[in-house]
């Protein structure tokens, strides 16, 4: 891992699916991003990954219902359309504790 990276715990190749609560990107607006979730959905500052490849890390920043999200978009939103799949494991966004990191987050 890179100095300074983001690191949710989320690898998209070694996650365990049962862990998994899906969804379906609906809106976006600038670098908001809003989910629906059938079932369960993710809680406040949880990571949501979106996208063909799930290339797109959201930080849930809202739940104005029991059935949507609303998050930041923290990598560009370009390739992301409403109706592309959504993921969570409901874990919180997570920076890499190193002693080059300076500043800020």
């Amino acid at each position: 891992m890179k100095t300074g990276s983001i690191n949710n715990n989320f690898d998209k190749n070694n996650t365990s699916r049962e862990n998994l609560i899906k969804g379906i990107v609906t809106a976006m607006r600038d670098c908001i991003v809003e989910v629906q979730f059938e079932k369960n959905f993710p809680s406040i500052n949880s990571v949501v990954r979106a996208g063909n490849k799930l290339e797109i890390i959201i930080e849930v920043q809202l739940q104005p219902n029991t059935k949507h999200i609303r998050g930041v978009a923290l990598t560009p939103i370009q390739v992301v359309a409403s109706g592309m799949k959504a993921e969570t494991t409901n874990e919180p966004l997570r920076i890499s504790d190193c002693q080059n990191n300076r500043g800020f987050v």
